[in-house]
């Protein structure tokens, strides 16, 4: 039976989720999709994700669910790929393109029952490199335009409310199955997901393809990076001081990280 330290956290997940996905959804709606998608590769449901673990299984289990987190992420990156690349015509079947790459990526993760976190950061830096490649050098993206939009208070509601479901329910499938899946959960699409569906429906396609771009560096760079020190620092100095400084270390990276896609 779930504890309700578990529905607290779950809660804690929906809020933060909401928020975090609705601002980076206005950010791009006022500053265009580069904004927007480096926010939303910030470690913030990640943050969530790994919180949870330690709060309710330990910080030696959240450590442990961290090795898998570079090549968990690196699948996530290719489902932005995916969504790229097959929505040139329509974005609906690019989203589902890339759910499907995830799905059998992420089955293929869990039967191997990968433990080794070299080899995971190995492939994380292979399909890094891969990916970075397909968004920046061989898919074209249209030009982007977009108009800045005053939400109204029931628009931003609906996003926090669809952003918040969607985290917290990748929070609440990483209880199940241990550090591997739990690994795997925390590095699931979920803003990625939430964020495109909303930037396409206030944007239009074209805008959603173009967040790809920003949204997998960011995703992939910031949230590794962020699971390789709570990895270190949770056994080290605790669940409480190893996110605050895990945070601290992040924002140098995230600023390099974005200095790196302004010029893109």
């Amino acid at each position: 039976m779930l504890n309700p330290i578990f529905w607290w956290n779950l809660l804690f997940a929906f809020i933060v989720g909401g928020i975090t996905i609705t601002f980076a959804t206005i950010m791009g709606d006022k500053f265009g999709s580069k904004i927007g998608g480096f926010v939303i590769g910030l470690p913030t449901t990640v943050f969530v994700a790994f919180l949870f673990i330690g709060i309710s299984q330990g910080a030696d289990v959240a450590s442990q669910a961290a090795i898998v987190f570079p090549i968990s992420v690196s699948i996530g990156a290719l489902f932005v790929v995916g969504v790229a690349y097959f929505s040139k015509k329509k974005f609906l079947t690019g989203f589902l393109a890339g759910l499907l790459i995830w799905l059998i990526l992420a089955s293929i993760l869990l039967i191997s029952n990968v433990q080794h976190l070299i080899t995971s950061l190995i492939l994380f830096v292979t399909i890094l490199i891969f990916s970075h490649y397909i968004l920046f050098k061989k898919i074209k993206f249209k030009k982007e335009k977009f108009s800045k939009k005053k939400l109204t208070k029931k628009e931003i509601i609906i996003r926090a409310i669809f952003s918040g479901i969607v985290v917290s329910l990748a929070v609440f499938l990483s209880k199940i199955g241990g550090p591997i899946f739990g690994g795997l959960f925390a590095a699931f699409p979920a803003g990625f997901i939430s964020s495109l569906v909303i930037a396409n429906k206030s944007q239009g396609p074209d805008f959603a393809r173009s967040m790809c771009k920003s949204m997998m560096v960011s995703g992939m760079i910031n949230t590794t990076a962020y699971a390789m020190l709570v990895r270190i620092l949770y056994p080290k100095i605790g669940i409480l001081y190893g996110t605050i400084l895990s945070y601290l270390i992040i924002i140098p990276i995230a600023i390099l990280t974005y200095k790196y896609l302004k010029k893109r």
